[in-house]
């Protein structure tokens, strides 16, 4: 018994080696075993909610996201991690592989870089990524500097304007998040004067450009004629931008040889435009006259982005006669996103000789823009005395419109104090007390637990009562969304009588799940063809969702339809507290930011105590 101690004792110390090592390893193995999870599942659905749920509870390591993307075909399951992954960051990661293998697909790369860059090591993780050695590393860098100063340009555009009443967070100017205000230009000199990279170089003076970055412009002046287009072209944005020269007669011809590229999607997550956007944004920023011509002849073509550059530009340009241009350039075929650019541009640059024009767009428009019509046809007159409706405008128009002289600066202060949706058309119907102007809309719900059985029955009745009023011809999809999302009709708009039963039938199924999928409910509702409104509706607090914060939701949004503005209701739906109680509070004050910053509304409705 003694003699056979020591192998006991050997054989007890040989198991609790093996013991410890097995628990030391148990992270990484958790790790491998969730992500093998999700490879090994059949149905795409059960993919994104087993992906939804590791992530949440086990977090996403280095090795999970770059196996998860070198291995599983399926995006939305794998955008379920790179939302965890970034927005949970501590720390730069050792390797960039997993960042690598992300960035580098098609389907989800370049929502991966927005991420990325709203990631609370955002400004650690861009000098990094520029300082490393491999070209592919530098180029992230540059597209999430171009991405973040693309948002600090929306805010200046005035689309989320912080409230009066709201201080800013100790080192946080105007609430903005940490992420936002990062400078960058150091590693944008760093970029500029020692890459080849088409791509570092095209989002380096983009992103310069956005930012207004003088420190840069010598080096953008020495690159406006560039071998690669989009290089050339995004370095004349960028000089004209800050104020400095390109040449005119130059600038006119390139539009003619323009080199043709494959135009991205209206919708996209990629910041970069194509050479023909890029020469009328420069044109704009120049306030080029002489690129009048060639600008009209761009709200004719194929790529939407171009199309709404050049419209956008025109309203920079202004000038006597142009807004009879913009508005003779609408076709049946001018898509709706060009069509609302140029009502926005003839709206900014007053022209009593339009307004005959815009009225008969007013009859012509059938849905939403209507209201922009209207807006346009307000900010020309910029009266304050004008009620805020049709009926208003044409009886001031039949009493001043003949002695009437515009007055571009009283324009632009009326424009700066009103928003396009503080004007009234009138609506097909009501959803809660938001009034129904668009012909091509969707409703999404909110399905979470944290909705009460009560306040799901309403909106049950609510939406019901609803498309009963609606007319036929009406398009239009229905999502509610929990931990899932479903749709009514995926990827197509329903209209006609059909839409009654399929709509009773969907609603018989929609149960209360634990979850609460915002961020994938915004972006499926923007995906479907035409829709150009959505009414949100939701108790505001995402869970379980690739963004899990209303404020990245609202910049990753303005990143995705930077060309598309679709306009976003939203109706906070919280379980108690009085309305001015609940406006206060930081999560309504984000989700009306959020509407403000998508040309919507914003309303609480508190439901009433049993």
């Amino acid at each position: 018994m003694i003699e056979g101690t020591p192998l006991r004792s050997g054989v007890l110390f040989w198991a609790l080696c093996l013991l410890l090592s097995c628990t030391i390893a148990l992270p990484a193995y958790a790790q491998a075993d969730w992500s093998a999870k999700v490879i090994n599942q059949r149905d795409p659905d059960k993919k994104e909610l087993i992906a939804s749920r590791h992530a949440q509870k086990q977090g996403v390591s280095d090795e999970t996201l770059f196996r998860l993307s070198e291995r599983e075909r399926h995006g939305p399951a794998v955008a379920k991690a790179v939302g965890q992954y970034f927005e949970k960051a501590t720390r730069v990661p050792e390797s960039f592989l997993g960042l690598r293998s992300v960035v580098n697909r098609s389907d989800i790369g370049d929502k991966a870089i927005v991420f990325a860059a709203m990631s609370p090591i955002s400004d650690d993780l861009i000098k990094a990524l520029t300082a490393s050695r491999e070209e592919i590393d530098r180029q992230n860098a540059a597209r999430m500097i171009a991405t973040l100063a693309y948002m600090r340009y929306t805010d200046r555009q005035g689309e989320s304007p912080v409230p009066a009443d709201q201080p800013p967070k100790p080192g946080q100017a105007n609430n903005k998040p940490a992420w936002l205000q990062a400078d960058h230009t150091e590693q944008l000199k760093t970029l500029l004067e020692t890459s080849k990279s088409r791509v570092t170089l095209e989002c380096a003076f983009l992103a310069a450009g956005l930012d207004r970055n003088e420190a840069l412009l010598e080096l953008a002046k020495e690159n406006m004629t560039h071998r690669v287009q989009e290089v050339a072209f995004a370095a004349r944005y960028a000089v004209a931008a800050m104020g400095g020269e390109i040449d005119a007669t130059l600038q006119v011809a390139d539009f003619a040889n323009a080199e043709k590229r494959k135009a991205k999607g209206p919708l996209s997550y990629d910041i970069r435009q194509s050479p023909l956007a890029y020469l009328a944004m420069a044109a704009g920023e120049a306030q080029m006259i002489e690129a009048v011509d060639p600008l009209i002849a761009v709200l004719g073509n194929r790529d939407v982005h171009a199309a709404v550059a050049a419209a956008r530009a025109l309203g920079k340009i202004g000038g006597d006669g142009n807004s009879l241009r913009l508005l003779g350039a609408i076709t049946p075929e001018t898509p709706w996103p060009v069509r609302l650019a140029i009502y926005d541009s003839v709206g900014a640059n007053p022209d009593a000789a339009a307004v005959p024009l815009l009225l008969e767009r007013f009859e012509a428009e059938p849905g939403r823009l209507r209201q922009d019509v209207l807006y346009a046809l307000l900010s020309i007159v910029a009266d304050d005395s004008v009620q805020m409706t049709i009926e208003g405008f044409n009886s001031w128009w039949q009493l001043n419109g003949e002695s009437f002289d515009a007055n571009p600066d009283a324009t632009q202060e009326w424009r700066q104090a009103r928003r396009v949706s503080d004007v009234f058309v009138p609506a097909f119907s009501g959803f809660y007390e938001t009034a129904v102007i668009s012909d091509n809309l969707v409703f999404a719900f909110d399905a979470s637990k944290s909705i009460n059985d009560q306040q799901l029955d309403l909106l049950k009745q609510t939406l019901t009562d609803l498309f009963e009023s609606l007319p036929a011809e009406m398009r239009f999809n229905v999502i509610d969304f929990g931990g899932h999302v479903r749709m009514l009709a995926k990827g197509r708009m329903v209209e006609g009588k059909v839409k009654e039963r399929a709509l009773g039938r969907f609603l018989q199924k929609t149960e209360l799940t634990f979850g609460t999928w915002i961020f994938e409910a915004i972006e499926m509702s923007m995906d479907l063809p035409d829709v150009d409104t959505v009414h949100f509706l939701s108790d505001g607090q995402p869970w379980g969702s690739e963004l899990n914060s209303w404020q990245r939701a609202d910049y990753a949004t303005r990143v995705r339809c930077a060309t598309l503005p679709v306009a976003v209701n939203v109706i906070l739906t919280p379980r108690a507290g009085k309305p001015e109680q609940v406006a206060k509070r930081p999560l309504a004050r984000q989700m009306k930011r959020f509407a403000e910053a998508h040309a919507g509304r914003f309303q609480i409705i508190v439901p009433e105590a049993e």
